[in-house]
């Protein structure tokens, strides 16, 4: 059973990388923020099972694709930016590691996306350079 947190980038279809596109179209079930699902939508393969739900149901998020891992199957969580950056993989990987044994059988994957951050800075001329720093105020 294989799990994988893919970023899809901050919407433009140009935004989503070539390898977020190969996991999404070897999924099984597809898991996300129902309103993200429109972007990844064509990449998926027919009969793909894909599950939406509301804005602020992270952890429940992490909960259902846990609870869809079975054996030969690939569960993917779709987050907007990078999965990693105030996102969905740290919740997915800590819901993994509560289970123990359990969750020892699950093969975990991050696909990184590009960062709205990232993306905000070159579209605005205002690229990231040299030194900086970003805070997630996120209490998730």
């Amino acid at each position: 059973m294989k799990l994988s947190v893919v970023g899809i980038g901050p919407g433009a279809a140009d935004h989503i990388l070539p390898a977020a596109a190969r996991v999404l179209g070897e999924a099984d079930t597809v898991i996300g923020y129902k309103y993200y699902l429109q972007f990844v939508q064509h990449l998926l393969r027919p009969g793909c099972e894909v599950v939406g739900n509301a804005m602020m149901e992270e952890e429940e998020r992490a909960r259902l694709a846990v609870a869809a891992c079975a054996p030969g199957r690939h569960v993917v969580v779709v987050s907007s930016g990078d999965a990693g950056i105030y996102a969905m993989a740290a919740l997915v990987y800590e819901h993994v590691a509560s289970l123990g044994e359990r969750g020892a059988a699950i093969e975990l994957q991050t696909t990184p996306g590009i960062s709205a951050f990232l993306a905000a800075g070159g579209k605005l001329g205002a690229v990231l350079g040299h030194d900086f720093c970003c805070v997630s105020l996120s209490d998730l």
